[in-house]
């Protein structure tokens, strides 16, 4: 499109957005006006019906006071004499008055005399009982003996509308004591719509409650006047605007509702202001685009047209050494001679920057081919680096679980000395601990290379707690420490969640807590901290010590991998990725670890993590309850289930063997996949513990080879891998395997999988029981004086609030440091929620 299209067309567009915005500006302004002017008259006009309505219930609560205050009715309502009614309830009285009832209640609302006129048949009629009935709830509700003025409205009875006015009865002085109320009143029906419409000169029609329940609309009206907005304004037509207001009887609760309507003069008079404010201020846009555009084409297009024609000559031929001409002294002269001056900078420079873009494009080609080298090696050290932990895992499991599975054999030998038992401890602490350290290695890994992901599934974290305890419990006891695990009334049992990181988490906090702790104990407390919506909830974990405590500089440091704290390192164990994992699975789960330390008084791990709670209760093999105490034989009347070892390594073969032989077990060994098979078609066995990694057939083809014989499905299972890839469980599982075990396992651990895939009892070496302890009331005492004032502060302040979870934390941290004797004993009250004796305890002994 040329230039001068282009201007025509701007001014066009310029004109036409002109006028649209000055056309919607003004319909705007006037119509809403138009329209706020209306609202407002409309509302006038319900003012005027309400205040109407009022005047009809003021006439006859006027005409009510002259007969209340009457002496002869105040006789009249104590002996119903004959001649107060022959000369004052007569038809006539009736008529002239526009009255249908005249009636006379006593001080309690009981009805004593009174009379029921038709108006219509002139005629009287018995009183309706309905409307008897709900006169005398309004007087008991009025209280006339105490009301002197009474009271005047609408009521509804039997399906009609009457106004009513309700006086007391009393002396012509205005003196009583009242004697009862007089009542008045008529039906409500059209006519008095009609005459009220004619009063206010207003169309006017009544809807009932029940006209309105048959009618959608009107029952959407009433609804909104219901909610508080009165009136309720709305257009019917062009022609016709609508108010709705409601009417409420004596009470003040709604009976109906009018529909006031009136013309829309003022709405149609502005819809014609607008259009001819419209038509005016077209005619005079267009008048002034015209002009306009003659001036500017004459004074502006015609000469930038000459000159673009000049500049697309020069940049056709691409001869930069022409000049344009410039004619006048106004800004475009001052462009033309730019043009020239930019013409001769480029006529200079166009040399220069061809060498200068020869030069780049070899810079750019090899920066790419760098790159490009960069990106293919950085890909083949990834692979490189998953080939070595691959392999390194696999080589280094294979010899752990040879030393680890003799050494818990040994462990067996009750012939062994004292000294041979702590060589064979010393064997498995330090074989675990270097297993500790590959998986941390292996862990990190993994998170780095964002291989991990939650497995979320249905858990039993009652059992996880149980496990936690049984396996840390004793490892306490040796070191003199106590170890208890508080779960909160609300903490849900079944939750859906990773249950393998939640437990691994835990089990690092709880590790660590032991490590450096050499006096008192640890708390582990479990709550559900809040919930986030119908599905979610967040639970809160923490793991209290009485140890070293952390320094306040060192927080953030404990969490970095590889990173350890002073105390930590004089320790001298542990691969400093404990806590850095652990926060990682935390954040996965999307929750968090937070630490609150102090020096030499302990500290503080709150885990927390979202989860579901479970709608059944579930049983997973990760979910096995793993008891503490040794297996020393199988429980059972029938012959001992036949085992099956598939290894192709002689010592893990040999380690697992003579455990199940101990236990009581028949076994039978293959040395590899093809030898496995020929003896499960002649021996049957009921369960295989086979190995993953095997020359010539693996774990997996061996596995899905046995499971296409025939009654190969009675067969269980248990894959034992020195693996510490993630997806090598999910692909045993698949290929038909009913559990999975990482190499070196723990005897304990594959001794639980075959009892409940076998479903088998077996005997355990019996515990030693824990000895009570007991606290004489002295002892009490004086412990108690040994307490701070700010502890003693905390207790307090957590017993009147009923905090469970900060008083327990207290009690097995600060207070076990100062006397485990006391701690138990509180505790024991927490337990069995006896608040008020623990106050007795505490409060006393501050007044000392």
């Amino acid at each position: 499109m040329k230039l001068r299209s282009k201007f025509i067309l701007i001014l066009l567009i310029g004109g036409l957005a002109t006028v649209l915005s000055i056309f919607l500006l003004s319909n705007l302004f006037i119509k809403n006006n138009a329209i706020k002017i209306e609202n407002m008259l409309a509302r006038k006009d319900i003012e005027r019906v309400h205040s109407a309505l009022n005047n009809y219930q003021q006439a006859i609560h006027l005409l009510n006071k002259d007969w209340g205050f009457w002496d002869d009715s105040y006789k009249f309502v104590e002996d119903l004499n004959e001649g107060y009614i022959k000369s004052n309830l007569m038809e006539a009285t009736f008529d002239q008055l526009h009255m249908n009832f005249i009636a006379f209640y006593d001080l309690q609302g009981n009805f004593k005399y009174g009379k029921f006129y038709d108006l219509k048949n002139k005629e009287f009629i018995p009183f309706p009982k309905g409307i008897e009935q709900r006169i005398a709830n309004e007087i008991k509700a009025l209280r006339t003996e105490t009301a002197k003025e009474g009271s005047s409205g609408i009521i509804c009875a039997n399906s009609d509308h009457l106004i009513i006015s309700l006086r007391p009865i009393l002396k012509s002085d205005y003196t009583g004591p009242s004697r009862g109320t007089i009542v008045m009143g008529f039906y409500f029906t059209k006519v008095d719509v009609d005459k009220l419409a004619k009063s206010t000169n207003l169309q006017l029609t009544f809807y009932s409650i029940a006209d309105i329940s048959k009618d959608n609309k009107l029952h959407n009206v009433f609804l909104h006047l219901m909610q508080g907005a009165d009136p309720y304004i709305t257009t019917e037509s062009n022609q016709l605007i609508a108010s709705y207001t409601l009417i409420n009887d004596i009470n003040g609760k709604p009976i109906g509702i009018f529909k006031i309507e009136d013309k829309r003069t003022i709405w149609l008079e502005g819809i014609k202001t607008v259009w001819f404010h419209n038509i005016s201020t077209v005619t005079s846009a267009f008048f002034i685009v015209l002009l306009f555009w003659i001036l500017t084409t004459r004074m502006v297009v015609n000469r930038l047209l000459k000159l673009n024609e000049a500049v697309n000559g020069v940049t056709t031929k691409k001869k930069f050494d022409t000049r344009l001409t410039a004619t006048g002294k106004d800004e475009l002269a001052q462009l033309a001679v730019s043009i020239n001056s930019l013409l001769q900078v480029i006529e200079l420079s166009n040399a220069e920057l061809e060498d200068r873009v020869k030069l780049r494009t070899q810079e750019l080609e090899k920066a790419t081919e760098e790159m490009r080298v960069a990106k293919e090696a950085a890909e083949l050290a990834n692979r490189t680096k998953s080939i070595f932990l691959k392999n390194i895992s696999h080589e280094i499991r294979t010899p752990m679980n040879a030393i680890l599975g003799y050494a818990q054999l040994l462990k067996r030998d009750s012939n062994l000395t004292p000294a041979q038992q702590d060589f064979i401890d010393i064997i498995n602490n330090s074989g675990d601990h270097l297993l500790a350290l590959i998986n941390d290695v292996l862990e990190m890994s993994r998170i780095e290379s964002g291989r991990i992901t939650a497995n979320n599934e249905s858990f039993d974290l009652y059992i996880t707690l149980g496990d936690i305890e049984r396996m840390f419990f004793s490892r306490a006891q040796e070191k003199g420490l106590y170890f208890t695990v508080e779960k909160t009334k609300d903490l849900p049992q079944f939750i859906i969640s990773d249950s393998l990181k939640i437990r691994q988490v835990i089990i690092n906090l709880v590790s660590n807590a032991l490590k450096f702790t050499e006096h008192g104990g640890i708390t582990i407390i479990a709550a559900k901290a809040a919930a986030n919506n119908a599905d979610q909830i967040l639970i809160k974990i923490a793991v209290a010590d009485t140890g070293v405590g952390i320094p306040q500089e060192e927080f953030d440091n404990i969490f970095s991998a590889f990173e350890k704290t002073q105390t930590s390192i004089s320790k001298g164990r542990g691969s400093g990725l404990g806590l850095t994992i652990s926060r990682r699975y935390a954040r996965l789960l999307n929750g968090d670890i937070q630490v609150n330390s102090e020096v030499g008084k302990g500290s503080v791990f709150t885990f927390t993590f979202m989860a579901k709670v479970a709608t059944t209760s579930v049983e997973t093999a990760q979910q096995l309850t793993v008891t503490s105490n040794e297996v020393i034989g199988i429980s059972s009347d029938r012959e001992p289930p036949k085992i099956m070892i598939v290894d192709d390594n002689e010592s893990n073969r040999t380690v697992l063997k003579l455990l199940l032989l101990k236990i009581g077990f028949r076994v039978i060994e293959a040395v590899g996949g093809k030898e496995a098979i020929e003896l499960f078609t002649k021996q049957h066995p009921d369960l295989i513990i086979m190995d993953l990694r095997m020359p010539n057939m693996d774990g997996i083809a061996t596995i899905e080879k046995i499971r296409e014989l025939p009654n190969a499905d009675a067969t269980k299972v248990i894959m034992l891998t020195a693996s510490a890839l993630e997806d090598a469980k999910k692909r045993v599982l698949q290929a038909g395997a009913d559990a999975f075990i990482r190499k070196p396992y723990k005897e304990a651990d594959l001794l639980e999988q075959i009892r409940h895939h076998l479903n088998l009892n077996y005997i355990y070496k019996a515990p030693e029981k824990a000895q009570p302890t007991s606290i004489s009331k002295q002892t009490l005492d004086e412990q108690l004086q040994r307490f701070s004032p700010e502890l003693m502060q905390k207790l307090i302040k957590a017993t009147d609030t009923g905090d469970i979870v900060q008083l327990k934390m207290l009690i097995n941290t600060e207070v076990a440091a100062i006397s485990k004797e006391v701690a138990q004993y509180i505790k024991q009250l927490a337990d069995n929620y006896n608040y008020a004796k623990i106050l007795d305890i505490l409060k006393p002994s501050r007044d000392i």
